[in-house]
């Protein structure tokens, strides 16, 4: 994900490194909160060839509100943070 956003040239000097950092930073919510990943659900084989099956890709947001572990106030916050981030102009106006 960096290196899209980064490109693959050459960084070394400090104040890149922490431009780097800064990306990085801003960066990882964003990879860990909002992309969605697929899951294996089901591997076979028949003869050499393997199969496998992947499930529907949601949001790292979405499978912690589905899972219901969380506290109500902290449920609320949590999907009205995952609304205002996936809809354009939430809270404008």
């Amino acid at each position: 994900m960096i290196r899209r956003e980064l490109g693959y040239g050459r960084y070394g000097t400090r104040a890149e490194r922490g431009l780097i950092a800064a990306i990085c930073a801003d960066l990882h919510p964003y990879v860990n909160f909002f992309l969605p990943s697929i899951k294996l659900e089901a591997k076979g084989r028949c003869g050499a060839r393997i199969y496998k099956r992947y499930g529907d890709p949601p949001t790292p947001c979405q499978r912690l509100l589905a899972l219901k572990v969380l506290s109500g106030g902290k449920q609320k916050e949590v999907s009205d943070l995952y609304f205002c981030s996936t809809r354009r102009g939430c809270g404008a106006g």
